[in-house]
């Protein structure tokens, strides 16, 4: 292939070899071609992987909001502890159900975060 190159000073479509898969390869070279109706790239990559972008949008957000549910979590459990001492049992019992939620809540904060920077 360098000596191609060296010979005729640039690559052709046609000189490259044909990788595994080459039917998929074609077919994303012929969709990449039809897309070439804006001269920019980054509106032909946006174009033909929209449904990409928008699965990590919606992940990213929804991480952003799994991020600033812990705080929130916390002061209820302060909230219930603060009551149980002041002699409220149940608020004791209240305050191990948003322990839970807190756990369950970092666990999916976790898996989204891996997922968006996966």
């Amino acid at each position: 292939m360098l000596k191609l190159a060296i010979k005729k000073g640039h690559f052709d479509d046609e000189d490259l070899p044909v990788l595994d898969r080459a039917r998929r390869t074609e077919r994303l070279q012929e969709e990449f071609y039809a897309l070439q109706k804006s001269p920019e790239l980054y509106w032909q990559i946006l174009r033909v992987h929209w449904h990409m972008f928008i699965k990590i949008w919606l992940a990213t957000l929804v991480g952003t909001v799994a991020t600033f549910t812990p705080p929130l979590i916390l002061n209820q459990i302060l909230k219930h502890l603060e009551q149980r001492d002041q002699g409220d049992l149940d608020s004791g019992r209240q305050a191990w159900l948003w322990v839970v939620a807190l756990g369950l809540v970092k666990g999916f904060e976790a898996v989204v975060l891996a997922y968006v920077y996966w």
